[in-house]
């Protein structure tokens, strides 16, 4: 009887989110066909930048944009950008650009290409300042190209990255190196959880939430770090509360979430996509292969780090040959 039950339950909450999901989806699908009317057209664009910047390898500066509205009317989703300027562009700056809007890729609905760039409104944004300071002072004690490897490897800035070096990455398909993840709040948590238990289990809490909460302020609310903060949140509470969750209960629940606020994550978005699935096969894939192979005895540092990666690299494979159509190894 209790199978039984059980069972059901599960059948209900999948149809449930299964629903849930569809009716989230097709709101924000009758939003972004709004777009259809604008291609082809010369329109003025005010927006909020939502990421750092970037610069493609003919010098131009591309955006990614939200919070978009054109002649009062807000638009849905977001919106690439790519432009010539000189002026310094940062994450979270309103910008009015105007421009020819074309076809989207990927789960962006539109873009404009060679936009021309009207007006900037700074926004101070209190995380995004720290980092950029923090990094300006590695530049000042580091030469070129270490120092911007280093605000990558710390922060999580990687458009600093020298054009070459960038390309270099891409080609040899390292990338993620220089991108901010969850074993950068694993470090953190870990920190603040040893020296805040000293004084209670609560100022560990509070301590590790602080330490979170300042670093996805720095590094900016990717698809990998919304990830990240989601799951590292779950299991602090959970620890707090002398709980446990299953690998694969916390990696659904947290998968759930995230595609509730923004489907588009679960329609093609390649940092989501990644995220997810190497961080599948750490929680997962890597226990199974250890047991398989060991068996209950303990793995040493070194045994634990080829495992997990061996196994976040066979869940991202299919991933990456997919989209780029080659694999590096």
């Amino acid at each position: 009887m209790l199978v039984s039950r059980s069972r059901t339950a599960i059948v209900f909450a999948v149809v449930f989110g299964l629903s849930l999901g569809l009716w989230r989806a097709g709101l924000v699908v009758r939003d972004l066909e709004h777009w259809q009317s604008y291609i082809g057209e010369t329109k003025q664009i005010e927006a909020k930048i939502s990421t750092d910047p970037s610069t493609d390898v003919d010098g131009d500066t591309e955006l990614l944009l939200e919070q978009i509205s054109s002649n009062g009317r807000r638009l849905a989703g977001t919106f690439w950008v790519s432009l010539s300027t000189d002026q310094q562009l940062r994450r979270s700056d309103m910008v009015t650009i105007e421009g020819k809007i074309s076809e989207g890729f990927g789960t962006i609905p539109a873009a404009m290409y060679q936009a021309n760039l009207i007006k900037i409104v700074p926004y101070a944004e209190t995380g995004r300042d720290t980092r950029d300071s923090f990094a300006a002072s590695i530049r000042r004690m580091i030469r070129e190209p270490e120092a911007s490897l280093a605000s990558g490897f710390l922060l999580g800035q990687k458009t600093t990255l020298p054009e070459r070096l960038d390309n270099e990455l891409r080609i040899l398909g390292l990338t993620h190196i220089v991108v901010a993840s969850g074993y950068n709040l694993t470090i953190l948590v870990r920190f603040a959880r040893r020296f805040g238990m000293r004084l209670s289990r609560f100022s560990a809490l509070a301590g590790s939430g602080f330490l979170l909460a300042g670093f996805v302020a720095l590094s900016g609310s990717s698809p990998s770090m919304t990830r990240a903060g989601l799951i590292t949140s779950a299991s602090l509470l959970a620890w707090y509360f002398g709980r446990k969750f299953h690998a694969f209960v916390l990696l659904t629940v947290c998968a759930a979430i995230t595609v509730l606020v923004k489907p588009s994550y679960a329609w093609g978005d390649l940092g989501w996509l990644l995220s997810f699935a190497s961080f599948a096969g750490v929680i997962m894939l890597a226990p199974l292969l250890h047991t398989y192979f060991w068996g209950d005895k303990k793995p040493n540092a070194l045994r634990q780090v080829c495992i997990e990666t061996l196994s976040a690299l066979v869940c991202t494979l299919p991933i990456t040959m997919y989209y780029f159509g080659y694999f590096s190894p």
